[in-house]
Order: C-alpha cells, then structure tokens, then sequence
C-alpha cells in the first residue's frame, strides 16, 4: 500500500510539471499577442466602421456625371453639334412661374426654353433611346400642366431640371445642346444665315462646270 501511494504521487507530481510548462509555454507564446488585435480587427462593428469611412471615397471615384452617362448610352454625342464653341453659363432663372426656363451664357447670349419643350428633350435613360438618343416621349404624352420648380448648371456639362408634378424625375440636358438648339429670334437668324445658299458671280468657274457635266 505504501508503495502504490508513492507510485500515486509521483505520477501526480509529473502531470502537474506537465501542466505547468504548458501553460508556460503558452504565456510566452511570441504571437499570442498578436491574436487578440487580429480578432479586434475583423469585429462586426470594426468592419462596418471600415466600410463607412471607405464607401464615401469608392462612391466619389466610381461616380459618373449626366453628361458621361449620357454619351455612355449613346444617346448623346456632342461631335455632331457644330458650330458651338461657347457654352458656359452665367446664370439660370425660372421664369413665367415655371413655365419658361432662362439660361444667360458667359458670351452675354440670353436663352430661353419652354418647360415642355425642356420635358420632351430630357436625355435621362428613361426619357431617350441608347443608341440614337431618339426621344421615347411623344409630345403629346407630356402633361400640358408641368412647371419647373429648379434649374441648375450642375458644373459638369449639363442642366438639371426639377417639376412640379413629377418629384421622381429628374430632367438632364447637356449645355452644349441646348446653346446649339437655342429657339430665340437671334439664333434662329444667325442659323439661317449660316445654311443659306450662296452663288457665286465669278464666271471663271462656268467652264471646269461645263467640263464637269459633259464628262
């Protein structure tokens, strides 16, 4: 009996040496430290904290303007406007309680645009067809009663227009289109000069004509 207590307590002794340079062993562990904080790190409330403070930054560079979603679509192509090389705004004001939109340029032109005429050429996705920009409206199909409760220069190359009527919408119109499709008596006159047909005096062409034809 005695020896089996002995044989007891030898093994005992060893299972708690055994127990004790584990847990020593474990407490000097050179990366223990290291597991607390990557755990920290990778917390719920961390993570959504990391995604709030980097989402303003992804947003604000993954952003487009209207004028670049527009040409993306290929319902706008500003090649295909001539003879515009002024388009900066000075100013925009509503006018004739919303139902007129006036758009002052940099050169001092003045513009003014009727608020149905602005609906049916809105160049927003759900207003134009890719591909061409043919409008999806017919005029008919827009609310005789629209005004325009806001007109801004968004900075970017187009005119954003907010009705009264239609909250949900949000009309884009790209300046450099809208100084070209400019209604005003001025510009009218200024576009007919510029397409008018001009013959020429100078007999010397008559014969290289002649040539011409008979060949």
């Amino acid at each position: 009996m005695r020896r089996c207590g002995q044989l007891a307590r030898l093994v005992f002794s060893r299972l708690g040496a055994t127990t004790t340079t584990t847990s020593s062993a474990t407490a000097h562990r050179p990366f223990s430290s290291a597991v607390p904080l990557a755990r920290a790190a990778t917390t719920p409330t961390n993570l959504s904290q990391a995604q709030e403070a980097t989402a303003p930054v992804r947003d604000t560079a993954c952003r487009k303007s209207h004028l670049d979603i527009a040409t993306d679509r290929g319902a706008y192509d500003e090649r295909t406007i001539p003879r515009v090389t002024s388009y900066s705004v000075s100013q925009v004001h509503v006018t004739t309680g919303g139902k007129h939109v006036q758009v002052t340029w940099d050169d001092g032109k003045v513009s003014e645009y009727h608020t149905l005429w602005l609906r049916h050429t809105c160049f927003c996705p759900d207003c134009k067809f890719d591909g061409n920009g043919q409008p999806k409206l017919e005029y008919d199909q827009v609310p005789s009663d629209l005004h325009v409760t806001s007109a801004v220069d968004d900075g970017e190359g187009c005119l954003v227009v907010q009705w009264k009527g239609e909250e949900e919408h949000t009309g884009v119109l790209p300046l450099k289109w809208l100084r070209f499709h400019c209604y005003s008596d001025q510009s009218v006159h200024e576009m007919r000069d510029t397409i008018k047909m001009r013959y020429s005096n100078d007999v010397s062409s008559f014969p290289l004509l002649f040539v011409l034809v008979s060949s």
